[in-house]
């Protein structure tokens, strides 16, 4: 009988299992990669959140009042909110090479000061927004008791400035059940 030198290399079985065990692996971990994702997410919205209330901290500082111009006024109202829109980036950045800044938005920032360098991928449409692509939102304790009412809610939150993300959903949400990032803690967060 004539024997046949054995040939190196995989059988088809063998690869089928090997292409199995890669998809079995994917299947678990790419869930795991959104949860990730999702997190790295809400940490950049935290950050920039934090970003927005001390430019506009620095905004009063400078100033000795808060932002006025049309939709930043809705901030300084009780329950009112503003958001990080394209007219706000104009003032905050006072990108001098723009027209429009030393020009009509100059009334709003006399001094010409740039309170803001940001990041320009972060802009839409001239907008400042969160990962999710919505413009930040913000209110301003314009009364100066120290409180501001929180969003969908009835709790007064201590502070001067809140800012908050509306999250994947674009939604404001009550309390912190939702997917919003916030920029302040209550009572009820810590129960």
């Amino acid at each position: 009988m004539r024997s046949f030198p054995r040939q190196h290399g995989f059988t088809l079985v063998e690869l089928l299992v090997v292409i199995a065990v890669i998809g079995i692996l994917m299947a678990i971990s790419i869930p795991g990669a959104g949860s990730v994702m999702n997190s790295l997410r809400k940490t950049s919205a935290r950050a920039d959140a934090n970003i927005v209330k001390t430019i506009l901290a620095d905004y009063h500082a400078a100033y000795n009042h808060w932002p006025g111009w049309k939709g930043a006024k809705d901030a300084l109202e009780e329950g009112g909110t503003a958001e990080t829109d394209a007219t706000w980036v104009k003032i905050m950045r006072c990108d001098t090479e723009d027209s429009e800044v030393t020009g009509t938005y100059r009334a709003h920032n006399p001094r010409l000061i740039s309170f803001w360098a940001c990041d320009t991928n972060k802009l839409s449409d001239g907008a400042f927004c969160d990962p999710w692509g919505h413009p930040y939102r913000y209110r301003i304790d314009a009364n100066g008791d120290g409180t501001i009412k929180a969003p969908n809610d009835d709790d007064k939150v201590s502070a001067e400035i809140i800012v908050w993300s509306m999250g994947a959903d674009g939604e404001t949400d009550d309390n912190d059940r939702g997917d919003d990032v916030r920029s302040w803690t209550t009572d009820k967060d810590h129960k």
